[in-house]
C-alpha cells in the first residue's frame, strides 16, 4: 500500500449517486467463478453495498465490489456516446485470469474472507 499527502481541490467533479456493482461467486474454492450472480447497487454508500455482499455470500460464495463510471468522450467509447467501466473496490472479477502478481495476491485475499465479515 502506498500513501500520499494531496491537494483536496485537485478534482473536477463529484458523483454523490455511485452505482456499486456486485459479484457473488460460486463453485469450488479452486475454480470459484464457475457461477457469477451479478447486481447493482443504487442509494447506498460502499458500506452498504460491501455489508450486503457479505450477507449474500455468507460462508460459500466469494464476493467482489466495483464501482460502476459511465464516462463520456473515453477512447474506449469510440463511436458511442458512453463507455462504462469498473473501479474495482473489494475483489475482482474471478472470470478473469490473474495476469499479474497483483491480481494473484487480490484472488487469494479473497479467498481468505470467504466466510468472514470484515468490519468496516
Amino acid at each position: 500500500m502506498q500513501v500520499e499527502q494531496v491537494d483536496e481541490a485537485d478534482s473536477e467533479w463529484e458523483d454523490d449517486r455511485p452505482r456499486f456493482r456486485i459479484y457473488l461467486f460460486e463453485g469450488p474454492v479452486h475454480d470459484p467463478g464457475v457461477i457469477v450472480d451479478t447486481y447493482n447497487i443504487t442509494d447506498a454508500d460502499m458500506f452498504d453495498a460491501v455489508r450486503w455482499a457479505q450477507e449474500r455470500a455468507g460462508d460459500r460464495h466469494l464476493y467482489a465490489v466495483a464501482l460502476v463510471r459511465d464516462e463520456r468522450e473515453r477512447p474506449e467509447a469510440e463511436g458511442r456516446e458512453m463507455s462504462r467501466g469498473l473501479v474495482w473496490l473489494v475483489g475482482r472479477d474471478l472470470n478473469d485470469p490473474a495476469t499479474s502478481e497483483a491480481e494473484q495476491r487480490c484472488g487469494r485475499r479473497m479467498t481468505a474472507r470467504r466466510g468472514r465479515r470484515v468490519v468496516l
